[in-house]
């Protein structure tokens, strides 16, 4: 099993990435549309994606499947939902933060950053992509592949 540590976050952050997020595809650095606007409004109003709540359920859904820890003002090991909601409300409401889910069992990582609208998923098995892929699209959101 994996130790709980901050080197083991930076050895998944090198390793594949892959996103679940808010919009289907990548926005085209050229393109007509208004994601700038439509990013930071959603930013200032997060009820409108409703974010929070959708990110809680991906996460309380994937506790009932693996081992998670979390670090978020420290590590917790197998963290109550309660805490878990608590820390996405709290980085999501201000903007910033980060929250780190590592898979010990699983050798893989989840990132949340205050200011995006997406999680980072480093290092995911087969299985574990399959599963997210579902639970990620019965709340409305996007598994888009390697970033």
């Amino acid at each position: 099993m994996m130790k709980l540590s901050f080197d083991a976050v930076e050895q998944l952050l090198a390793r594949p990435c892959y996103l679940i997020d808010c919009l289907p595809e990548q926005v085209s650095a050229d393109g007509t549309g208004q994601y700038f606007a439509a990013e930071e409004f959603w930013l200032a109003h997060p009820e409108f994606l409703d974010l929070k709540r959708r990110f809680t359920n991906l996460l309380l859904r994937l506790m009932c499947y693996y081992h998670i820890a979390m670090e978020w003002c420290g590590w917790h090991d197998q963290p109550s939902p309660d805490r878990v909601a608590a820390a996405i409300d709290t980085v999501l409401s201000h903007g910033e933060g980060t929250i780190d889910i590592l898979f010990p069992e699983d050798d893989a990582l989840l990132v949340l950053n205050g200011n995006d609208l997406y999680l980072s998923v480093y290092n995911p098995n087969a299985g574990m992509q399959q599963l997210m892929q579902a639970i990620a699209r019965a709340e409305g959101l996007f598994w888009r592949d390697p970033c």
